[in-house]
């Protein structure tokens, strides 16, 4: 049997068919919190207003930069990631892929590509 799956034959982490890793769904005092946080919003909202108006700039590009998030939402980080590519391998499927480059981004495999990258900007 290959290292990577149990004795019923599915891999590590997965859960049998009609089964959940979360039966009991998501605990019910995070939805009050939220609730709780969520009341708060207009005023959340005025205090940032204000603090663009601050004597600091920092203070004002803190504000802003939290306005604009979470009116338009974060700014994504593209990633370029090149992967040896072999003629004979066997296919793999985009989330077997993805699946692979966040090991290797959680490894910290990928930290010298991305200080490679920055190198070539700087140049």
């Amino acid at each position: 049997m290959p290292e990577n799956r149990t004795g019923s034959g599915r891999k590590p982490g997965t859960f049998a068919p009609g089964q959940s890793g979360n039966a009991g769904g998501r605990p019910k005092v995070v939805g009050r919190v939220r609730e709780l946080a969520r009341s708060h919003t207009e005023a959340a909202i005025t205090v940032l207003v204000e603090n663009m108006a601050d004597a600091d700039p920092r203070v004002r590009n803190i504000a802003a930069g939290m306005l604009l998030d979470r009116a338009w939402g974060k700014a994504t980080t593209p990633i370029e990631v090149d992967l040896p590519v072999e003629e004979d391998a066997a296919p793999v499927s985009l989330l077997q892929l993805a699946r692979e480059v966040a090991f290797a981004l959680h490894l910290g495999m990928l930290e010298a590509a991305k200080n490679e990258a920055a190198a070539v900007e700087d140049a």
